[in-house]
């Protein structure tokens, strides 16, 4: 296919490699300049004429081409059929390799996370891009549980067993399950999944180790002698939880002759489900040690009008504004589509001395990323959901940092970057907004002035008339990989 416009050609590209073409360009194949062509007498004149792109489509994507797209004119596709019909081996498949020649600082732009609904994954402009990692395997149904470590004291060793003993015999018995959907039923059968997650695990450390963990952290998790007993005690505690769950799970297929799932341990996104007990997200420390957490609802939602009744604040969603672009405040006002629930929160370690003045928000991304590989090398054998948290000045050491990790194969590494905000003003009513203990304490005290109800679930089902799509809590957090799933016919 020839074309002037090199766009037109690359958007043409991006469709097929959607369809699984994989096509090349090549550019300038005639290159600017005079060519003879008829005039309007049908004599040759000459005319400048533009530079010619062409795409071309070869090896075993000349099937899938004549498969699935073809050529409606019937002498074109005539000629495919009789070209495809005149090779005498299988094509050769299409290899993907590709190297990197340079990479180019060039500038900060804006950057802007979306969430495609129904797959799992998604074209980005020719780059297939996946909404959730923490679980490997394709058209499968995520099998999770998760423990909450906050809750857990890090002294009993025994409820820590049974809890994650627990966790992989309720992920374990659900592959007795049979499932409708032919495409989980044969994933079942082929690659069992389960996964067993926790929360809460900054929060555990905390109360195992005291504020001395906590400031030696802060200080960048070194390897000074303290810092080797720190890593060791979390690696025991770990590796434990690890051993436990695979030994319950294996135990459990092997006395029902299920086929025993290759792994079983995983840390799933948890940042609004890890609010229920109050516990800091998977592995991640929060955010402060007091803070405003706001959740995202639709308007009218029969959750956020409990939570109204519960005494929590609404506002407006960050994307609802006036004709002048400035930020509603009235959730009621008919412009406004969506709204935030506002939620002071504690850590429950936030009182204890000395606490208070270690600044979380300071982390380093280098302390984020190893206390993260602690957990991915020592108790996640699928992945472990990460998010690295960091400022300009830190975006090279972890680039280097992540790339040794790569090359000495420390364990698989796969985590997001959010860049660290400290103007709050320039960014009004983010997800996570620091506070002070006087501020939380206002807060609190607004919260159960307002409060209509102590019974939160009478104040949902006073809402709820039963037209919620999904009842109940999500598996993961993410909502990322709901795959919609095909009636059966």
């Amino acid at each position: 296919m020839a074309q002037s416009n090199l766009l037109d050609l690359k958007a043409v590209q991006r469709m097929l490699a959607r369809l699984g073409i994989i096509s090349r360009i090549y550019q300038e194949r005639r290159p600017e300049g005079y060519r003879l062509l008829p005039d309007s007498e049908r004599q040759p004149a000459e005319y400048l004429c533009k530079a010619q792109h062409e795409l071309v489509i070869s090896k075993a994507n000349l099937y899938h081409f004549q498969k699935i797209v073809g050529f409606q004119e019937p002498h074109k596709a005539q000629k495919l059929d009789e070209l495809m019909g005149g090779y005498k081996r299988k094509l050769n498949r299409e290899r993907f390799a590709v190297t990197v020649a340079s990479i180019e600082a060039d500038g900060v732009e804006k950057v802007y996370d979306c969430t495609v609904p129904g797959p799992a994954c998604f074209d980005a402009n020719g780059l297939v891009a996946h909404n959730c990692g923490e679980i490997f395997g394709e058209n499968f149904h995520c099998n999770l549980a998760e423990i909450h470590l906050n809750q857990i004291s890090p002294k009993d060793e025994e409820a820590q067993d049974d809890a994650f003993r627990a966790g992989a015999i309720a992920v374990a018995a659900l592959l007795n399950h049979q499932f409708i959907e032919s495409r989980y039923q044969n994933s079942r059968e082929e690659d069992p999944i389960v996964g067993v997650s926790f929360t809460g695990f900054f929060d555990f450390c905390v109360k195992a180790f005291g504020v001395e963990w906590l400031e030696w952290v802060a200080a960048g998790r070194p390897d000074t002698m303290q810092g080797i007993e720190f890593k060791s005690k979390e690696q025991a505690y770990l590796s434990r939880w690890k051993r436990e769950v695979h030994e319950t799970d294996w135990e459990y297929c092997d006395r029902h002759g299920i086929r025993r799932p290759n792994r079983c341990t995983t840390v799933q996104p948890a940042g609004t489900k890890s609010l229920l007990t109050g516990a800091s997200s998977g592995w991640h420390p929060p955010k402060a040690q007091r803070f405003i957490r706001r959740i995202t609802f639709r308007k009218d939602d029969p959750v956020a009008l409990a939570c109204m009744d519960y005494g929590y604040s609404v506002t407006p969603s960050q994307s609802d504004k006036d004709e002048n672009g400035n930020l509603l405040n009235d959730p009621f006002d008919p412009k406004c589509t969506e709204w935030l629930v506002e939620l002071p929160v504690e850590v429950d370690w936030a009182n204890l001395p000395g606490a208070d003045e270690v600044a979380i928000e300071k982390f380093s991304a280098l302390a984020q990323f190893d206390f993260y590989m602690q957990v991915q090398r020592h108790y996640t054998a699928h992945n472990t959901s990460a998010t690295i948290e960091l400022r300009e000045n830190e975006i090279e050491p972890l680039a280097r940092r992540i790339t040794e990790a790569i090359q000495n194969d420390e364990g698989y590494v796969s985590a997001a970057l959010l860049a660290r905000f400290d103007d709050l003003q320039m960014f009004p009513r983010l997800p996570f907004e620091p506070i002070t203990k006087e501020q939380y304490e206002t807060l609190l005290s607004e919260v159960q002035g307002r409060r209509k109800t102590d019974n939160f679930h009478a104040a949902l089902e006073t809402h709820d008339a039963g037209e919620l799509l999904e009842a109940g809590p999500a598996g993961c957090d993410s909502d990322k990989c709901l795959m919609p799933e095909k009636k059966p016919s």
